[in-house]
């Protein structure tokens, strides 16, 4: 038995390690806190260090504007190569400008594949070279250097919609339809809805009797389709991700879309990248698609690609000059051919007239210019100067698919307005 001496100093012996094991602890908890503090100072430094040079880089103060061109493809599985890309849009991003184009490009347009040297549609192109065969091909296609590219499958996009809080979205009509091959089933009602993982999918996956893509007015150069409802979809995810409450969350937000997306961007360019979204606006950003209509050659059928305008719009992606202006000249005076000749007269200095008509009355004393927006305000004050006018923003006023709509008056061709 221990004598009371011993008892002591075994005590005393057990205290003296427990004081240890605490100096011991808080010695680690202070060097775990020290780490984590010295981890997030150099990401911080990294961070800001390739966000500063990437500006740099992308924001040139004499050789004019850089341009950052990303094709996004959207793929219906994660990782087999034999898939076809369902979705592919090409991201061109001028960081000078703070201005972003989104070129969608049909999954059925025809494209020559010079690796394979066939044409074949442009979603093919991807199960016999993966996002690399794609990108080059999309590169010889346009004519435009790609930097990189975003692969995510049907789930990660779901999950992108699902971290975002849903997207908000104006559904037109009673989306229904059921594919049991796919284990697909798509049931949307019409109205202003708020769209989950699960219903955005199926938003963007459904397919009407316009098929992919289908060009319902020539004259104005109208598409209607499933391209066009993922325009629309992509106009709303990107007003979502540019709203403050969603702004601050971008870091988080990349470290989630990081693990289910494939990219051959690097982390740090994507963290910078990420970062500089502080400085977009919705109003500097555009989207269009690939000009075309549908046809069929040897039995198959192709998104035909309409060459003239579709180096227009690439032109204009490049140069980082706004997207040519959709004008329409309308008799006010009903003096025969007046819309038509005026018509000619502007295609003359360059500009693209989709329509000419008549307007709703013939009793216009004086031309007015009508445009959709600020935007289209300060592109079309050469017209002005043409006609000798005020432009009005009044998109109330254009009743078709235009930027621009030109009504002359009987002011024209008194003379006034000449």
């Amino acid at each position: 038995m221990l004598t009371p001496e011993e008892v002591a100093k075994q005590r005393a012996e057990i205290e003296e390690r427990k004081i240890l094991r605490r100096k011991m602890r808080r010695k680690r908890i202070f060097t775990n806190i020290l780490i984590t503090i010295v981890g997030m100072l150099l990401l911080f430094g990294t961070v800001t260090y390739s966000y500063l040079t990437s500006q740099k880089r992308l924001r040139p103060s004499a050789s004019g504007s850089q341009r950052l061109n990303v094709l996004f493809l959207g793929t219906d599985a994660a990782l087999a190569k034999t898939n076809r890309t369902d979705t592919i849009i090409l991201v061109s991003v001028d960081l000078s400008t703070e201005k972003v184009t989104l070129l969608s490009i049909p999954r059925d347009t025809r494209v020559y594949i010079k690796d394979l040297d066939r044409y074949d549609r442009i979603n093919a192109v991807f199960a016999h070279g993966g996002p690399e065969l794609t990108v080059k091909t999309v590169s010889d296609f346009l004519g435009v250097d790609i930097d990189y590219y975003v692969k995510t499958d049907f789930a990660g996009f779901s999950k992108i919609i699902d971290i975002l809080g849903g997207i908000e979205i104006e559904i037109t009509k009673e989306m229904y339809y059921v594919d049991t091959a796919q284990n697909l089933e798509i049931h949307l009602l019409p109205g202003l809805q708020r769209l989950d993982g699960e219903k955005a999918l199926q938003y963007v996956r459904y397919r009407d009797d316009l098929g992919d893509v289908a060009l319902v007015d020539p004259v104005y150069q109208q598409y209607g389709g499933r391209v066009e409802r993922q325009r629309k979809f992509i106009s709303a995810l990107i007003q979502q991700v540019l709203q403050p409450s969603t702004i601050w969350r971008i870091p988080q937000l990349i470290n989630e879309v990081w693990k289910i997306v494939d990219t051959n961007m690097p982390w740090t360019e994507v963290l910078s990248y990420g970062m500089a979204l502080s400085d977009f606006t919705p109003d500097n950003i555009e989207t269009a698609v690939i000009p075309g209509t549908s046809g069929t050659i040897n039995g198959a059928s192709y998104w035909l690609v309409d060459e003239g305008r579709t180096q227009q719009i690439v032109r204009s992606m490049i140069s980082g000059s706004n997207l040519p202006l959709r004008i329409q000249v309308l008799n006010g005076t009903g003096k025969s051919g007046l819309a038509g000749e005026v018509a000619e007269m502007i295609r003359s200095k360059g500009y693209d007239v989709l329509a000419v008509r008549n307007a709703d009355h013939f009793n216009y004393p004086f031309t007015l210019i009508y445009v959709i927006d600020d935007a289209a305000k300060q592109q079309a004050q050469p017209l002005a100067e043409i006609f000798g006018k005020q432009i009005e923003v009044a998109p109330e006023k254009i009743d078709r698919p235009v930027d621009v709509t030109i009504i002359v008056g009987r002011d024209y061709f008194s003379g006034s307005s000449s």
